[in-house]
């Protein structure tokens, strides 16, 4: 079984989508984890409803905000 970490992240900072990487408390990383538990929520609300057309509204918000998490997680030259 490969491994599925990458023990870059004991010294408290994550990486980013280029090169560079910004300190774990870092109000860019806030903001990312915020909206990776919103869409979390997002999914839970779409296991839960029964109408179709409100599910795949939610799935487009969920994907609108994995978008937004990338924009924010890229480097200027990314």
């Amino acid at each position: 079984m490969s491994k599925f970490y990458t023990q870059t992240g004991d010294d408290g900072t994550t990486g980013r989508l280029g090169k560079g990487r910004l300190p774990k408390y870092h109000i860019l990383i806030e903001a990312i984890g915020s909206i990776d538990e919103a869409s979390a929520a997002l999914g839970l609300a779409r296991v839960q409803i029964q109408s179709t057309v409100v599910g795949e509204l939610l799935l487009q918000v969920q994907k609108d905000l994995y978008h937004i998490m990338a924009e924010l997680s890229a480097t200027k030259e990314n």
